[in-house]
């Protein structure tokens, strides 16, 4: 199995670039931005910087919680020789601009994952991504502790510094992690089950970083033993109100659900897109239940 792509369908079926897809897109939503406020001279002598590498770095991180501030240092020091001072930061905002503009959905559906994060470190639970087994939490560290160890060979002491993880759990990281965690449990999950079934079968497998290396016969088939195991996961929409109704619902019966009046079944009504009313009916009940 070949090394992991940011490869997307196109409306023809080809392969595209994902970052190539965003790069394209980010200079027309730029040129035209520039060209309203008047400024499109700032931006043509900067086009030429706008390479695929380039847009990746500022839109990558984000789903890892890149604040506009830092990504505004990243692009000030790639663009000093160009731009300065406030038209970084303004170059910034217009990268987020396009970001939730042209791909509101997504943005949505990333915050979405997120406050999930939030609300179960605010209720003092861990986010739970495959019941039961596995859940992810973060705690604050404690203040560092000081101990003093003796180095033999330079004969003297010397300071160790060790800071534990307190029974806080540290909202914010709950809140940046979660979605980045939620996609790489999947990623994980998909690999397990490949590896299991090539040794189910006696089949040769090894991997470096994120690939799988086996023989010649095995690695003919490998990529059907992974499509396999992604359908065997059902559609995208189970996966996500899984994760949610798990989460939401935690410590509600249905009864609890019914009360509220919803009629939603915790375990098995999977195949719709949870209304926002219906969430916000969940979290008051979740809120009754806890007071």
């Amino acid at each position: 199995m070949g090394e992991k792509t940011n490869l997307i369908s196109s409306p023809t079926g080809d392969k595209e670039d994902i970052y190539t897809c965003f790069q394209e897109e980010l200079l027309s939503y730029l040129t035209k931005a520039y060209e309203k406020s008047g400024n499109e001279d700032i931006f043509d002598s900067i086009k030429g910087i706008f390479s695929r590498s380039f847009v990746k770095r500022i839109f990558m991180p984000m789903i890892y919680g890149k604040t506009p501030m830092s990504t505004c240092d990243d692009i000030r020091n790639d663009l000093k020789q160009f731009i300065k001072g406030s038209a970084c930061m303004k170059l910034t905002n217009l990268c987020y601009e396009f970001w939730k503009c042209k791909y509101s959905h997504m943005n949505g559906f990333i915050n979405l994952i997120k406050i999930i994060g939030w609300m179960n470190s605010m209720c003092d639970r861990p986010v739970y991504y495959r019941t039961p087994t596995d859940s992810m939490d973060h705690s604050k560290m404690m203040d560092s502790y000081h101990i003093w160890v003796y180095d033999r060979q330079l004969r003297k002491k010397r300071r160790v510094s060790l800071r534990i993880p307190s029974e806080r759990r540290d909202r914010r990281k709950s809140h940046v992690s979660t979605f980045v965690n939620f996609i790489h449990q999947k990623d994980a999950f998909l690999a397990m089950r490949v590896v299991e079934y090539l040794m189910s079968i006696g089949g040769p497998i090894y991997t470096v970083h994120d690939n799988f290396i086996s023989n010649a016969y095995c690695s003919s088939f490998l990529p059907q033993i992974y499509l396999s195991v992604l359908k065997g996961m059902g559609p995208p929409l189970k996966v996500v109100n899984t994760f949610l109704l798990e989460n939401l619902c935690s410590g509600l019966t249905q009864e609890d659900l019914k009360t509220g009046g919803l009629n939603i079944d915790i375990r098995y009504n999977t195949q719709f897109v949870l209304p926002e009313k219906d969430l916000d009916k969940i979290l008051k009940v979740k809120k009754i239940k806890l007071s």
